[in-house]
Formats: C-alpha cells, structure tokens, sequence
C-alpha cells in the first residue's frame, strides 16, 4: 500500500500467477490480486471513467482525478460552491456528448474527434446536478429539478459512436428525470416509486429502476410508461445495484441477496445470497459480473452460466465496505479498479481472450432489442432488419459451410431473405453436382467391371472352343484306331461304309455277329446260306447294322 503523491511510479505489469493461469474452461477467471492500491484523500463514494481517466467523488464533496493506465493523480478539485460544507457528491457518470458546435449529431462522422465533448456529471446530495468538462474541468451546467439528493445517474445515446443523447437521474424525491445532453433540457418525469430511487440502467427502448420500495419498474422511454414491475425483492429490501447481462437483468439488494431475471417479463431465474451485506455495485466487464457488497467482498461470477467462480475479500481484511466496482481501460486486458469507505483503490488485472469495450459489446449484442423493441416503433424495425441483414451478408460472405447450415437450419422458410434463399439454391446445386459426379463415377465403375467381364467371357469361349475341337479330335483319333471301317453291299447300289459306335471300356459286349450279304436276283427271291428261312413275300426286307 502506497499513499497517494503525484510523481507515483506506474506499476508493471504482473507476471502469470497461478491465479491467472486457470484455463480456458473456468472462462479466464484470473485475478490478479498482487495489484497496486492506494489511498485517496478521503473515502470513495462513487466512480467514472471519462478518456484516460478516472473521475473520484469523495466524501468530502472534492473529486480527484487518476490516470486510468498507473493511477497518477492528475487533478484535485471541490465541485461549485455549495449551499453547505455537508453537501455530498452521491453519483457520478462520463457522459459522450454531441458537441454543440456540430450541426447535427449524424452529420458529423467524417472526423469524429471534432463533434465529441466528453462531459462528466455529477449528482449530489441537495438535489443539484453539475455537469464538467471531461478535459479542462470547466463547470459547464448545473441542473436543478429534483427536491432532495441525486442517488444514480445513466447515460443512453441512439448515435452509432455511443454517443448520449439523454441522461436519467433517480432522486430520494422518487422521482426519475430524463434530461437532454448539451442543452441541459427536462425532456420527461417518470412517477411510480414509492421510496428512493437507487439505481437505473438504460438502453434502446427501455429503461430499468431499482428503488428501495423492493421493486423493479420496466419503462417505455420514449412515452414514460411503466410496462412490468418486478416484486421479487419484497421479502429481502430495497434494490440498491442494477446491470444487464445479455438479455437479463441482474439486480442486488440491502439484504445481499442477488436476483437474476428476464427483462421480456420479469421471470425470476436465480435466486442467491452471496454477500453479507448490501451489494452496493454490479459490473458486467467482458464475460465475467462483479458484485460489490458492505461486507467488503467482491463476487466474480461467470455471465454465461451465472455461477460464481471466486470471492475477494482485500477490501473485508481492512474492515472496509466495497462501494464501487469500474472498468477503467479496455484494450488489449481489463484494468478494474475498486474502491472502499477506507480511502484504498485496488487495480485489477482481468485478462480475457478478446476483450470488448462495452459499447461494442452492446453494438454487437442485439437480443436486447429483440426482446425490449415494440412493434409499432419503426425505427426499431428498420434497425432490427439492418442489422439482421448485414449480420446475414456477413456470415453468408465469411462464414464457413458447416454455419451458414446451422444458420438455415434455424431460421423458418417463410423468414428466408433472398440472398438467403439463394444460398440454399447453391447448396442444392452444389449437392445435385456432386450427387451427378458421385453416379458418374459408379457408372465408369461399372462400365469397367462390364469391360472385364466380356473379356473374361471371350477367353472362356475361346477355352471351350478349343476343348470341344480337342475332344472331336480325340474322339475320331480312337474311332479309328478300335475298328475298320463297315460295309454293307446291296445289289444295283454303292456300298457304303458302316460306322461301329465306341464302347466304353468298362462293359462288356458279347462278339458280334458275322456280317450277312443278301443277294437279290430279280424275282426278289433271297438267296441265302446258313440263314433262317426267308420271309413271306408281303413282308419288308430290314436291314439292320450292328
């Protein structure tokens, strides 16, 4: 622990610890709590991040003035001139202004550096809100509206550089009041708290209220309406810390206990009690959530599955409530810096894979709208179907096949833009290609199964041809070799010669009988010699061959 000097040397950055070398499935949960601290001049009320610096309301109703990167003090001053020593700085907010100098919010884009006034705002405890230069400390405004003190200020811009348009103020006088930035106009009232009004988030279409009559009010910014009201705290106190997660909101209470609930209609899906004390500040930085409480603990939780992955109690060892949590640099790792009621400002170190300032985090997050727009507000249509359709040109250009599957997978027919449908188009087509290649093949694949077959069919035929001439071959060749040629002489004809079919070598066949030659004289009378008597002459001669 070091006390505050000007010439304070800026601390290096801190070597992996085991602290910081978790791995990626406890979602970078590295803290690094061998960090600087120091001390302000008085106890710490209230904090912002306004440039490179860091905006420290005190209790003494002074403001100091930190250098985000190495918490060198850059300047000290005491707001305007009170009505009363007493008076006290209860909130403070930086505020990205319009300058007023441009002629329109949007005209400008060509050099932003030109058309935006960084403006720090204060709220202080007569009711009273001043509002400074971020740059030179120039007392520029003091609004006077409320009757009794400004508890919670929250900026909400529509510009596409995050820019404000109107700033809220909640006020002890359970009053919640929209102002116009730059000309310091009252634009709205918004009435429905019974009690303090503690803390506020705004964003698009709506805004959201915490307030000690243990109620959540939901409102419609433009028309100032109250959509829902939340009552979830009613049984454990006042709604002192508010902050959106996703599509979200998670709110704190006096009792410690911490509510997570939908903001499309105010169902309640965690219930927890994690501190002791009343959590005094919540803080979504990158993809972890970090409660503040008066029991000097800080809360680090997992934004994705809301489960809390470590406590850190540096503040409680000092016996000092924990009264702010802020982000002060996002660049390539998170500089966070808490403060207490005992003077001491810790910086933390929050390494993440790929950090995001909050503002792009909100640009690129659009659930919030989806789930808050109305649909007879065409403005939020029109930003609705932009968006949608950039986001659509830009996965179907860069993305890989296997996402933009996933994607059409999840989007109804009837929903499909064109571009989309013409995607779907290049895939059947893609598909029919390879389905026509994938049959080409198995065609060339059988013609040439086909090729082999027929060529194996012509040498089997070229094989039984040449058998089946062997064998005639073989069978004339032994014909002719068992036995001579047979005769058979009939009178007035040629004698032609009788063929004695081959017998298999395994019978036995009895000798034949000698071979009788038949005469014939004229008068058909048979002639024969040692023959049986001749037949009757009606009867046909046969003459049979053995």
């Amino acid at each position: 622990m070091s006390s505050v000097t000007e010439s304070l040397v800026p601390y290096a950055i801190p070597t992996p610890t085991a602290a910081t070398s978790l791995n990626a499935g406890e979602y970078f949960s590295s803290i690094t709590p061998q960090t600087q601290a120091f001390e302000a001049s008085d106890g710490v009320v209230h904090m912002a991040v306004s440039g490179s610096n860091m905006w420290i309301a005190l209790a003494n109703g002074g403001v100091e003035v930190r250098e985000v990167h190495t918490g060198i003090l850059q300047h000290v001053f005491s707001s305007a001139p009170r009505p009363s020593s007493s008076t006290r700085i209860w909130c403070i907010l930086s505020v990205r202004a319009y300058s007023v100098s441009s002629a329109h919010p949007h005209d400008s884009h060509l050099n932003p550096s030109e058309d935006e006034e960084p403006q720090v705002w204060l709220g202080l405890s007569t009711g009273t809100i001043e509002i400074y230069h971020g740059i030179t400390y120039r007392l520029l405004q003091q609004l006077h509206k409320h009757l009794s003190g400004v508890y919670c200020l929250e900026g909400c811009g529509s510009g596409w550089k995050g820019c404000d348009d109107v700033v809220y103020s909640g006020s002890s006088d359970f009053l919640i009041a929209q102002w116009k930035v730059n000309v310091g106009q009252l634009l709205r009232i918004f009435k429905g708290h019974s009690n303090y009004v503690r803390c506020l988030y705004a964003e698009g279409a709506t805004l959201v209220s915490g307030s000690d009559d243990c109620n959540v009010r939901v409102w419609d910014r433009e028309s100032g309406e109250t959509l829902r009201v939340g009552k979830f705290h009613a049984t454990t106190g006042g709604v002192s810390a508010i902050c959106r997660v996703g599509v979200k909101m998670w709110t704190g209470d006096d009792s410690g206990t911490l509510v997570i609930w939908k903001i499309r209609n105010c169902a309640v899906t965690s219930t927890s009690h994690p501190h002791n004390g009343r959590i005094t500040t919540l803080q979504k930085i990158g993809s972890r959530v970090y409660s503040g409480s008066a029991d000097g603990t800080i809360g680090l939780y997992n934004a994705e599955d809301e489960v809390m992955l470590e406590q850190l109690s540096h503040h409680a060892a000092s016996g000092s409530r924990v009264v702010m949590v802020r982000c002060a640099v996002e660049v390539d790792r998170y500089y966070v810096w808490s403060c207490g009621a005992d003077q001491i400002i810790r910086c933390w170190h929050h390494d993440e894979a790929i950090p995001m300032s909050k503002f792009k985090e909100r640009l690129n997050d659009m659930r919030w709208y989806y789930e808050t727009y109305k649909p007879y507000q065409e403005a939020d249509e029109k930003l609705l179907d932009t968006h949608h359709e950039l986001s659509e040109y830009l996965l179907l250009s860069q993305g890989t096949e296997e996402d933009i599957k996933a994607y059409i997978s999840c989007i109804p027919s009837d929903k499909c833009s064109t571009a989309l449908k013409c995607k779907i188009l290049d895939f059947k087509a893609n598909e029919a290609n390879q389905r026509v290649s994938q049959l080409e093949m198995e065609k060339s694949n059988l013609d040439s199964q086909i090729q082999e077959r027929k060529k194996a069919l012509e040498v089997i035929q070229s094989n039984l041809k040449a058998m089946t001439e062997a064998l005639t071959s073989a069978r004339a060749s032994s014909l002719t070799a068992a036995s001579p040629l047979l005769t058979q002489t009939v009178t007035g004809a040629t004698t032609a010669p009788i063929v004695q079919p081959l017998r298999p070598t395994s019978v036995e066949v009895s000798a034949p009988s000698p071979v009788v030659q038949v005469a014939f004289s004229k008068s058909y009378e048979p002639v024969l010699s040692g023959v049986p008597p001749p037949l009757p002459s009606n009867v046909p001669v046969k003459t049979t061959i053995k």
